[in-house]
Formats: C-alpha cells, sequence, structure tokens
C-alpha cells in the first residue's frame, strides 16, 4: 500500500483528482441503476466497429485508489504483466469514492471504443475523468457503491470490488503461555497508529497474528524477514540485541504492506507500519533508601511510575510512538498497577504533549487517575473502571496549555491559551488564561490573560503548575517582604 505509487506525475495528478472527490465543485456523476448492467456507451461514447483493438492489446497499467472525506491515496498497482485470467478481487476499505486509472496504448479513436466495452454491475454511481489532461489515461470514478461491484473491462475478467473492514493483526509472543512480560499495543485504526511491541531485551520470538486465513504464497518483496507458522501467524525474524544494544531502550520496525489475505485484505493505511521495543533489564529504585519500588513484571518496560497517594496503585507509562511530522507530543501506553490484580490498560494509544512532573498522567485522590491532550482533560475511575471528561476547550478557538491537580486544596488549576489574538506579533507573547475547578469539575473562578507567553517552535513555552503544602509563616520581621509559600 503506498500513498504514492512510482508513476511519475500522472500517479500524482490521479492521487490529486481523488482527493478533489471531497471537494464540493466535484464533477457531477451518472446515476446508475444497481439492478441492470452499464456499459459507457449509455452516457454517450460510441464503440467504432472500423477500429477491433481489445483491452488485453492497449491496456498497459491499471492503478487503484480509494477515498474518505479526509483521506485519499493509491493502493494497488498491476501492470499489463500482472492482468488476470480470472475474476479478480479487490477489496477496498473507505466509502466516498473508488477510482481506477486506466493506462492505454491507443489512439483516441481506439481509447473511445475501450471505453463503450466497459461494463459496470452493482450499485454505484460512475464517471470518467482525467481524459482532457491525459486522453490515454481515463480514470473511472465510482461513489455511492454497494457492498460488492463487478467492473469489466472489455476482454478482460471482471474485477470485483468489495467492501470490507481493514485486516486486523497484532503483535503477541509465538508462546501465548509464555512467561516473560511484555506491552503489546495494538493499532487503534485511526491516527497513523500500527502495532508495537515493547519488551525485555531477552524475549522468545515474536510473531503477526492476523484476523483472517492468510495468503502464505506471498513473495511480496515488503514482507518482513520471517516465515509462516500457519496460515494465521508469521514468526518475525529479529536481530541479537547484544549485537546492538546500545542504550537502554532500542527500536526496531517495517511495513505490513505486503502481507494479503486469502480473501485479498489487507492492512489498513493508517496502521501499515509496526514497532518492536527492546528494553534492557532495570528497576524502580526509591532515591532514600534504594529499596525497590513497585511490584509489576512490566516496570522495567515503564518510563514513567506515578504512585497513588496511598501507594496502593500506581500507572505506568511507556511511549509507543510518534506521529509523523512536526507535531509536538508522543503516543503512550497508559496501564494501571494495583497490589494482587493485573495490570489494567487505561490507554492503548494516547496522544498528548502535556506532560506533569515528567509524565502525562497524575493522580487526583487514590482513586481517580487523569491525564490531559490539547482539548480535554480525562478523569479514569478505578471503581467504575471508566474515563469520564471533567473539563473541555471543544467548539473554542482555546486549548489546554497545562493542568494540574492541588490535592491540598482539592482544586484543578487549568491554563488554557489561543493563537486566535488580533494584532498579536506571530511569536507572541499569548495570553494564558486560568480555571479553577473543584474537584468535581465545577468552575470556581476564571481569571483571563492571567499571564503572557511566548512561541515556543510550534505550541507556547509551558507554564508548569505545582501544587505544594501551605506552610505557616508565624512572624515576619518589620520591613521584611518575601513570598508567601504556595
Amino acid at each position: 500500500m503506498q500513498l504514492i505509487r512510482a508513476s511519475g506525475l500522472i500517479a500524482l495528478a490521479l492521487l490529486l483528482l481523488l482527493a478533489a472527490a471531497c471537494r464540493k465543485d466535484s464533477q457531477p456523476e451518472t446515476a446508475a441503476d444497481s439492478d441492470q448492467t452499464k456499459t459507457a456507451a449509455e452516457q454517450g461514447q460510441s464503440p467504432s466497429d472500423n477500429i477491433p483493438l481489445s483491452f488485453r492489446q492497449a491496456l498497459k497499467e491499471l492503478d487503484f485508489g480509494q477515498s474518505s472525506d479526509t483521506l485519499g491515496y493509491l493502493f494497488r498497482t498491476l501492470t499489463e504483466h500482472e492482468l488476470p485470467q480470472q475474476p479478480y478481487t479487490i477489496v477496498r476499505h473507505l466509502d466516498k469514492e473508488f477510482g481506477i486509472s486506466i493506462r492505454l496504448d491507443a489512439t483516441p479513436e481506439q481509447v473511445s471504443q475501450l471505453l463503450g466495452q466497459i461494463r459496470i454491475e452493482g450499485a454505484a454511481k460512475y464517471t470518467f475523468t482525467n481524459m482532457d489532461k491525459d486522453p490515454n489515461r481515463p480514470v473511472l470514478r465510482l461513489s455511492e457503491m454497494g457492498p460488492e461491484v463487478k467492473v469489466t473491462l472489455g476482454d478482460l475478467p471482471p474485477i470485483i470490488i468489495v467492501k470490507m473492514d481493514p485486516l486486523g493483526v497484532r503483535l503477541e509472543y509465538e508462546d501465548p503461555q509464555s512467561q516473560f512480560p511484555g506491552l503489546f499495543i495494538q493499532p487503534s485504526g485511526q491516527d497513523w497508529t500500527g502495532a508495537v511491541a515493547i519488551v525485555p531485551a531477552q524475549h522468545p520470538d515474536l510473531v503477526f497474528r492476523f484476523s483472517e486465513e492468510m495468503d502464505t504464497s506471498s513473495s511480496h518483496p515488503d514482507l518482513p524477514k520471517g516465515e509462516w507458522i500457519d496460515a494465521y501467524r508469521y514468526r518475525l525474524h529479529l536481530t541479537k540485541p547484544e549485537e546492538t544494544m546500545h542504550s537502554e531502550r532500542i527500536s526496531s520496525g517495517g511495513t505490513l504492506e505486503g502481507f494479503r489475505s486469502i480473501k485479498g485484505n489487507y492492512v489498513g493505511v493508517q496502521s501499515t507500519s509496526y514497532s518492536v521495543i527492546r528494553v534492557k533489564p532495570s528497576d524502580w529504585l526509591d532515591m532514600e533508601t534504594g529499596t525497590r519500588v513497585g511490584w509489576s513484571a512490566n516496570d522495567p518496560l515503564y518510563e514513567t511510575i506515578v504512585f497513588s497517594p496511598d501507594g496502593e496503585s500506581y500507572v505506568g507509562t511507556a511511549i509507543a510512538g510518534k506521529p509523523d511530522g512536526d507535531t509536538n507530543g508522543y503516543y503512550y501506553n497508559i496501564v494501571l498497577e494495583r497490589r494482587g490484580k493485573p495490570p489494567v490498560t487505561i490507554e492503548s494509544y494516547y496522544f498528548t504533549n502535556l506532560l506533569h512532573q515528567g509524565s502525562p498522567v497524575q493522580w487526583a485522590g487514590n482513586d481517580r487517575v487523569a491525564y490531559a491532550d490539547h482539548e480535554s482533560l480525562y478523569i479514569y475511575s478505578l471503581k467504575a473502571g471508566t474515563r469520564t471528561t471533567l473539563f473541555s476547550t471543544a467548539g473554542t478557538n482555546r486549548y489546554i496549555h497545562y493542568a494540574a491537580y492541588d490535592p491540598y486544596s482539592k482544586q484543578w488549576n487549568i491554563l488554557t491559551s489561543t493563537f486566535d489574538i488580533k494584532n498579536a506579533s506571530e511569536y507572541g507573547p499569548f495570553p494564558v488564561d486560568l480555571h479553577l475547578l473543584d474537584d468535581s469539575g465545577s468552575v470556581i473562578s476564571h481569571r483571563s490573560e492571567w499571564s503572557l507567553s511566548p512561541l515556543d517552535l510550534y505550541w507556547l513555552k509551558q507554564h508548569p503548575v505545582i501544587p505544594a503544602k501551605k506552610r505557616h509563616i508565624p512572624h515576619l520581621l518589620p520591613g521584611w517582604k518575601g513570598v508567601h509559600p504556595l
């Protein structure tokens, strides 16, 4: 699966054409009756009986693409040497539009004749485009498609376009009874997240487990090094850690684009990557006593651990990945650990750059875990096992700049800001508001322009809020000026 297939400006033009399907000014489409077979001739294109030419003679390449309201990409190419000899299934995942770019070696008259041979069966609207830009590269665009649409290009076998959910995949140990600790993070199907395994450096073999019976005969060059165990599992070959382990954590990975199921299904475009993070053995120690803290086998895999006030629970977090581009922040795996109970994953893939004292989580009492992103502050209840939203800037032009719970006054300090300021300079400083909330999230007070913050790369410089216990000052000397502790 490739976002831009290597075919020069023509392929790029096709991708742009597919993306244009989301615009309101897209070309009008011709409605097609789902109960009858349709041909391009019904659109006014008349085949010429004087120019005999078949699709198999003229066709050089087929490019397949699909789009939604926010996403469009090419995902399959068939060259003239790969044209099927029998009916061929193409799986689609998206609903907005399906496109087939048809590269022909033919005269304009022959192209018109060939388009008249195209038959479309099943519920769909369709139209031909791109002929004014490249007469030898018409694009068949289909929308409002039923679950199965058959497209027949003249004398070629039918192409059956089937709607399916993306192929599921997860990383796991080859031995399901393995006693080795491990954090196995499954892709969310959105936000460009892939399968991740965070495991000890000396771990048993890892495998990919697929949700459908796979085509084990595939020799696609994009397959990672390994071999099939059975029709659902693929053993992944990894380098020996002692040969490359020069740091506490090392990461390797690759693509899942080469895998296909027997039905022709594949991993969704936003989940095609995978990564394996191997971690050296280590322990969390008390800074004062030097004794080990924590009780979970997963402790060495966490990058931060934060204990509840009563010490009976803690939350471990580990970075699962980073988005592409210049986005500031990481995806975090967030796990709850309680004495005598199995670990509970609070969030598999949680994206944020808001850290409180180095961790994306903080405690709001012994039974609530809090974490925030740029739009919402969430509370996870240990008793209910559910997440609720305590505060949100959704629907406004503001975002959360920082959030901290004060365990002494049992109140929330939330800073918000915005770049949407009239007459503001490009780099600020920008005003920061302070919202004071009670324990349940009700607003106690709101101070506009409580502070100012300059732009630091893509975001404002953070104003950390560190709650501290109030201390009584019994006596101040005359004339002495000082700052009262928080």
